[in-house]
């Protein structure tokens, strides 16, 4: 067997099994909550709620969230961290990006579940 065949019977193998590799990114809806929040031009709040991101995507335990609400918490995190009066959530100041980044999805996940 060549290196041809092996490709197209793990191409056939990944089509019969319906395999998607595509895992919908939060960045477009953390662009739309900006856009609608009238903050696309506030580079604070960007950097602050793309880092968040950048934190989510990389680690195994955001993916038990949708993007939509990974992108929300992180919406609602850079305006808590930049203490204007968006959120009731209030990350303590000893506690890493992450560990906000966590508390803030489980805070939004109880309040929008069904």
């Amino acid at each position: 067997m060549d290196k041809a065949a092996v490709i197209t019977l793990e191409q056939k193998i990944l089509n019969d099994l319906s395999f998607d590799f595509n895992y919908p990114s939060p960045l477009p809806f953390l662009e739309r909550y900006l856009r609608v929040g009238g903050l696309q031009n506030d580079q604070a709040i960007t950097a602050r709620a793309e880092e968040c991101l950048k934190i989510a995507i990389s680690n195994i335990n955001f993916l038990n969230y949708k993007p939509s609400l990974i992108a929300a918490a992180a919406f609602v995190l850079s305006h808590a961290m930049k203490r204007t009066p968006l959120a009731s959530f209030k990350p303590q100041p000893d506690e890493t990006l992450e560990v906000y980044l966590q508390d803030s999805l489980k805070f939004w996940d109880e309040r929008i579940s069904v």
